[in-house]
């Protein structure tokens, strides 16, 4: 029993390390890519020397069964780590505003579960993930979350303004404003009204 508390205790922390990064990638402008390999590759050469350490927690002596825990968790971890030390350490200094072309919007149906017993769990109601996927000037692409309410009043073409520092590792971040999902309202290029009085 003490085991299966430790091993949900574990899981549970994974999925915190995983889900923070995820959420933190999504304000970082940098290829996803790059942050999975270099923490990848740590993993990687972390199991190595670190799978023992897992032998207590899986009761066996398997390598590759010891190694795969030590390079998920370990993974998750230094993602999680990268992502939050280049955000807290940002140079405030560095605060600018960077324009962004709406190149695209769309949706994603997710399915929110629900306990239907001790350990069941099922696909409840659908809910829609809306994103925009944003040209920066030097060319980047960037998707990010947006609100319902901003989604709507966002068409393609739109400019959105958004605040930006430097991380400490170089890695631009999106500063949003209130929620993390908010997202400033886009501007339209509107052509001057020529029937419309001088004041």
């Amino acid at each position: 029993m003490g085991k299966k508390i430790l091993w949900g205790v574990l899981i549970l922390i994974a999925m915190l390390f995983y889900g923070i990064g995820l959420v933190m990638w999504e304000n970082a402008l940098i290829a996803a890519w790059i942050p999975w390999t270099i923490c990848g590759g740590l993993s990687l050469l972390s199991g190595v020397t670190l799978w023992r350490l897992w032998r207590h927690i899986t009761g066996s002596e398997k390598f590759w069964l010891n190694y795969a825990c030590q390079v998920i968790f370990s993974c998750g971890l230094l993602l999680c780590a990268f992502f939050v030390i280049n955000k807290s350490f940002a140079d405030k200094t560095t605060l600018h505003t960077e324009k962004a072309v709406v190149m695209r919007k769309y949706y994603k149906e997710r399915h929110k579960t629900r306990r239907v017993g001790r350990r069941t769990y099922v696909s409840g109601e659908t809910y829609k993930s809306y994103y925009f996927e944003l040209e920066f000037p030097n060319g980047k692409l960037k998707e990010i979350s947006s609100t319902t309410d901003n989604y709507r009043k966002t068409h393609k073409g739109d400019t959105i303004s958004l605040d930006v520092e430097m991380g400490l590792f170089h890695i631009p971040i999106i500063m949003r404003k209130g929620k993390t999902r908010d997202v400033p309202p886009s501007k339209r290029y509107s052509p001057p009204n020529p029937f419309k009085r001088k004041a």
